[in-house]
Parts: C-alpha cells; sequence; structure tokens
C-alpha cells in the first residue's frame, strides 16, 4: 500500500519488481516548437539513460521540424482518430492526449516519461536521477506536486462530477505505465460521448491523477523515492529562473522548471512580477472556473458525485 499526501492508495504490485528494460522506455518532449537547444538536452537525456526518445510536436498551427528524431504529430485529427475530444485549445489542456499518440506509435514501451523543454537538472548525472524510478516498475504514475486537489483549484470543479475525490499533479516531468494510459484514454473516450463532460473538460493534470488513483493504481510524488528532487522554489510555474546562469545559481541534486532563456526569461518574470491575480490570463481562468462552480451548483452537477454515463443520464442526456 502506497500513500499520496496521507491517502491510501491500494496497489497490485507493491512487492519489489525487476527494474524494466530502458529500451521499453520512452521520454517525450512535449513541445510546439524545437530548437537546437532542445536536441541537445533531449539527445543528452538519451545517451545518459539509455531511454528510446521522441518528440510530441503540436502541429495545430504548423509543422514542427525534428530532423532524425521520432516526431508525434499531435493534431486535431489525430486526437480525433483515437477517439478523443478536442476543446478549442486542447494542445494546451490536454498534454495526456501526447502520450496516448506516443503508446500507439511505441506499443511495446512499457513506460513513459512525459517532459517539457524549460525543465533542467542541476546534475551533469541524468541516469543517477532516473535510477531510482527505473527500480519501480510496478508504479503507474509518478509526478511532482502529486496530491488532492483544493475546491478553489481551477479544474476541480471539472472532476467533481467524474471521481469521488480529486488529485492535481505537474506534467512538467511525469512517468506513466502503459497500463495507467490504457485506463486514461478508455475513460476520455468514454467521457466524450456525453455532453456533459465535454462541456467541463478536465485538463491533463487533474484528469490522468484522479482517473489513475480512482482505478486503484500506484501513484507517487516524484520526491517520494526518498530523495528530495524538487521544493516548491524549484518547480512551479512562475519561480522562474535564468538559463544562462543557470549552472551557477541552481542548487546541485535539484531539478528547476521553469528555466529560460533569453526573451522568453524577460517575459515570464515580468509576468510573474504582476502577481497571479494581474495576470489576464489567470484572471481569466479564475473567473471561468468561479462561473464553470456556479452553472454546476444551479443545475445540480455538484450534488452528484458519478461516472459521466450516470451524470448524463441524470440531467437527460441518456
Amino acid at each position: 500500500m502506497n500513500r499520496v499526501s496521507g491517502v491510501p492508495i491500494v496497489t497490485d504490485a507493491d512487492a519489489a519488481s525487476p527494474p524494466p528494460s530502458r529500451d521499453a522506455v520512452c521520454l517525450v518532449l512535449r513541445t510546439h516548437r524545437f530548437t537546437d537547444r532542445d536536441r541537445a538536452f533531449l539527445e543528452k537525456l538519451r545517451a545518459d539513460t539509455g531511454f528510446a526518445i521522441a518528440v510530441a510536436a503540436d502541429e495545430t498551427h504548423g509543422a514542427v521540424a525534428c530532423g532524425d528524431i521520432p516526431k508525434i504529430s499531435v493534431t486535431r485529427a489525430a486526437a480525433a482518430a483515437l477517439g478523443l475530444h478536442c476543446p478549442p485549445d486542447f494542445g494546451w489542456r490536454c498534454g495526456d492526449y501526447a502520450l496516448y499518440l506516443a503508446r500507439r506509435r511505441f506499443p511495446a514501451m512499457t513506460h513513459f516519461w512525459i517532459i517539457e523543454p524549460d525543465v533542467r537538472f542541476a546534475t551533469s548525472d541524468y541516469a543517477g536521477v532516473f535510477a531510482a524510478f527505473d527500480r519501480c516498475p510496478e508504479v503507474d504514475l509518478i509526478s511532482p506536486d502529486l496530491r488532492p486537489s483544493g475546491v478553489d483549484h481551477f479544474w476541480h470543479p471539472t472532476m467533481r462530477q467524474r471521481t469521488r475525490n480529486v488529485y492535481q499533479c505537474c506534467f512538467a516531468l511525469s512517468r506513466f505505465s502503459a497500463r495507467a494510459l490504457d485506463v486514461c484514454l478508455a475513460e476520455r473516450r468514454r467521457d466524450r460521448l456525453h455532453p456533459w463532460a465535454r462541456l467541463f473538460w478536465p485538463n491533463d493534470e487533474s484528469f490522468t491523477a484522479s482517473i489513475i488513483i480512482a482505478a486503484g493504481l500506484d501513484a507517487r510524488d516524484l520526491n517520494g523515492f526518498g530523495r528530495t528532487l524538487y521544493t516548491p522554489e524549484t518547480f512551479g510555474f512562475f519561480t522562474v529562473r535564468r538559463g544562462e546562469s543557470f549552472a551557477q545559481t541552481a542548487q546541485p541534486g535539484l531539478i528547476y522548471h521553469p528555466v529560460l532563456w533569453g526573451d522568453e526569461y524577460e517575459r515570464k518574470v515580468v509576468k510573474a512580477a504582476r502577481g497571479v491575480p494581474w495576470h489576464e490570463a489567470v484572471r481569466l481562468k479564475i473567473l471561468r472556473g468561479v462561473m464553470m462552480r456556479r452553472y454546476q451548483r444551479l443545475v445540480g452537477l455538484d450534488r452528484v458525485i458519478a461516472r459521466p454515463r450516470e451524470v448524463a443520464r441524470w440531467t437527460g442526456g441518456e
């Protein structure tokens, strides 16, 4: 039995298991562009870890050149072919779609890491960072900030109608087992059949964490393997670090996000200085979340703890 923030999770593989072959682990870089810096980062990860690598390129607004590195094209057509609902912002909201496409592209893989280009490791030993995780192939989800979601979390209402307990995580660096992805894909496909589910479509982090834990699979925080790999000061959304001075300022052994260079760093710093309440995009999200919760209370969805099919039946959708 394992725990996420004190909540017991029963698994079917608590005993130690032999590590998976690194040939059966795929590391997927999720991005909407692919730079020389991204290539160097990804190739070092491959060289140090022995993992297979691929780029999940959001090509909803145009092709992304990846050279000889395997590319998973994330488009509306590709997602729809898997039977997935695509809200207008699915490329940003639904990072799990990239993993389902990777699972289809590489069916022999047993585990998939997803990583974003602005993640950096304050060590040259990338293999050592991943070694503890390799020894735990039975874990179905490994992610930073894996914890129960509060009612004030923007995506909480979208999952409240799906699972009794809502969780959240951070997709910037996470590992999923193939079976966990299969469970999540099946749930996404089931949800798309119901108008109420499509209206309140959850993001990747709330959806995958909640569904995997609800299924009784094993989920653990990135720091839950006997070593502190990140802190709230090193891993978040507004704790930005300058890439040009990262090697000199980072605390050895920790993982950082986001790490940005040049103009990207400057723009992020300006946004962070404004504060979350004054950042227009976040203000819009907060407003949307409030409106969503009020609407759910109005129609009674906040009182229904059921699967989407049951919700649809209750509301007359079936």
